[in-house]
């Protein structure tokens, strides 16, 4: 699962190789990592597509020391929450992939 989320399928690309997306505290080793992942995909809304995120900010007592710790103040968090099955996956990554080509 995270590599078919990170790396991507015959089907979709993964989501370190999409354009305008960055996977934030990566680590290569995917061994070394479980399946929460934190992106960030500037002025882009995941509303009305039938993909439920959750953006952590630096306001919230449950975010803050993390989010901080990597120089953020926000990223869009990607867990086993939202991400359930390959099919899971594979519409996430659609989604992204055209929020990542696309204009507000």
């Amino acid at each position: 699962m995270k590599e078919r989320l990170l790396e991507g399928s015959d089907k979709i690309k993964g989501l370190r190789h999409m354009d305008n997306v960055k996977v934030f505290a990566d680590y290569p080793d995917l061994t070394k990592r479980d399946l929460i992942v934190a992106i960030g995909i500037e002025g882009k809304d995941y509303q009305d597509r039938g993909v439920t995120i959750y953006e952590r900010v630096n306001t919230s007592v449950y975010s803050k020391h993390i989010l901080e710790a990597i120089g953020l103040t926000g990223a869009i968090r990607v867990s086993p929450f939202h991400c359930h099955t390959v099919d899971d996956i594979d519409k996430f990554s659609s989604v992204t992939k055209e929020l990542s080509v696309t204009k507000n």
